[in-house]
């Protein structure tokens, strides 16, 4: 039963994480299944969200503040339940 203990310390490992910020998500994901894999998620996760950004795409869900590619107004979620958003509005990261 120690491969249990093992599984369970590294889903609570990651648990902790989730509520610590992205970054140490990905941290903790790399302690758990190593570097590349997440540093190649990662990178298309930001690549994703970079190209959604700038072609206007990305919206926020209101009520959860989760990061959708909607389109604004509405969002609909696999169980068909129609949730507002709003669109991100541009940023350059410099004081725009």
């Amino acid at each position: 039963m120690a491969w249990h203990r093992a599984a369970v310390d590294t889903f609570e490992h990651l648990a902790n994480a989730n509520n610590q910020g992205v970054d140490n998500v990905f941290t903790a994901l790399s302690w758990a299944f190593g570097e590349r894999p997440v540093i190649a998620a990662k990178d298309r996760i930001i690549e994703v969200v970079n190209t959604n950004r700038s072609e206007g795409n990305l919206s926020v869900v209101l009520g959860t503040g989760a990061i959708t590619t909607a389109v604004a107004g509405k969002a609909s979620a696999a169980s068909r339940v129609v949730t507002s958003v709003v669109p991100v509005k541009g940023n350059r990261f410099y004081g725009d």
